[in-house]
């Protein structure tokens, strides 16, 4: 038996659910499970070595909060908690990279305890893991 694992990185409340649809649509219809890599607390300030904002804020449009968490998009919620072939795990906390390289890519284990049980927490208030 072979499987194939679709993954998709940076899913975050400022993602659109028309891009979620568009690109995987076809895959739920018939029967795959999408493990989206979700950033439970977004950092609006998420941006490449070079200063460039990170690619999943494309759509994050004016929005002047520094953190967005995964709730604060109810209908983005709504669409992942009504189709059950979508499985919501945690990627990172906050995508900030407070440690000027991956955002646990460091040895400071209570700031990654702090990060992991915040982004647990998001997930809890905005429905999902219960």
């Amino acid at each position: 038996m072979k499987y194939v694992i679709i993954r998709d990185d940076d899913t975050n409340a400022c993602m659109p659910i028309n891009y979620l649809e568009r690109l995987y649509r076809p895959f739920l219809d018939r029967g795959l499970p999408v493990n989206l890599a979700t950033i439970p607390n977004v950092s609006t300030e998420a941006a490449y070595p070079d200063g460039r904002l990170e690619y999943f804020l494309v759509a994050k449009g004016e929005t002047r909060e520094k953190l967005i968490p995964i709730g604060a998009n109810q209908p983005l919620v709504n669409h992942l908690r009504a189709n059950p072939l979508y499985k919501v795990v945690q990627h990172g906390c906050r995508h900030d990279s407070v440690h000027k390289r991956a955002e646990f890519d460091h040895h400071d284990r209570a700031e990654i305890i702090k990060r992991l049980a915040e982004g647990k927490k998001h997930f809890y208030e905005a429905g999902f893991w219960v």
